[in-house]
C-alpha cells in the first residue's frame, strides 16, 4: 500500500461554498456525511480512500484557531499516524 493522506480536519467559514469549490477542483469528490447538530455543522467530503472533514466555524474562531485541526495519514511501514499543527 502506498503512503497516503487518510483525512484532514479543517475549519471553514462557509461549508457550502467550500463544497462547491472542492467538487469543482476534484470532480471525484462527493459529500460522504453532512451533520448539523448542537456543536455546529460538519461535512466529510472526498472519495472512498481520502476525505476532508470540514467544520463550519465563525470568522472569529477561524481567525483565532486557524484552519487545520489535525490530519491522519497512512504510512506503509508505520500504519496510521496523527499529526496536529
Amino acid at each position: 500500500m502506498a503512503n497516503r493522506l487518510e483525512h484532514a480536519n479543517i475549519n471553514v467559514t462557509d461549508i457550502d461554498e467550500t463544497i462547491r469549490f472542492l467538487t469543482t477542483v476534484f470532480p471525484d469528490f462527493s459529500v460522504r456525511r453532512d451533520h448539523d447538530g448542537q456543536a455546529g455543522r460538519w461535512v466529510h467530503i472526498g472519495t472512498d480512500d481520502t476525505y476532508l472533514a470540514l467544520n463550519q466555524v465563525s470568522a472569529e474562531v477561524f481567525a483565532n484557531r486557524g484552519r487545520l485541526n489535525h490530519n491522519w495519514f497512512w504510512h506503509r511501514r508505520h500504519g496510521h499516524s496523527q499529526m496536529s499543527p
